[in-house]
């Protein structure tokens, strides 16, 4: 499948591509050519990518794309976190309080819906095949 092909041919995947404020992508010159050819919805081309891949090639490249996954997932920087204080929801005089993230984690976020793909994939392969 050439989706499968330039999924791994391009690892790592979001690293040399960066988030702009308005949600584009900031290509540099390390990318290669096809990231030009497929039209990100999502704003990340590997995410869009292996959505339009099929459900065989992914279940047949199953380890290497997970593999290519979380190892660009754990190349990614961790974005510090503060915890921010919330308006009182219940009357009650305890503080509540939420985990936001100081800067952007739209690539962590894209990683993971990728991982989810790959899964979602797999498992509508196999159930395919048991029918």
């Amino acid at each position: 499948d050439p989706s499968v092909a330039t999924f791994l041919r391009d690892y790592p995947l979001v690293s040399s591509a960066t988030m702009q404020c308005d949600g584009t992508v900031d290509m540099d010159s390390t990318r290669s050519v096809s990231d030009f050819i497929v039209h990100a919805s999502s704003g990340f081309p590997f995410l869009d990518i292996l959505t339009m891949a099929s459900g065989q090639a992914v279940k047949r490249h199953f380890s290497s794309l997970i593999t290519v996954n979380m190892l660009n997932l754990a190349n990614q920087k961790c974005p510090p976190f503060y915890f921010e204080q919330l308006f009182d929801m219940f009357g009650s005089d305890s503080a509540w309080h939420r985990l936001v993230a100081w800067e952007k984690t739209d690539p962590l976020v894209a990683i993971m819906r990728s991982l989810f793909e790959i899964l979602d994939k797999t498992r509508t392969s196999y159930q395919e095949r048991d029918r």
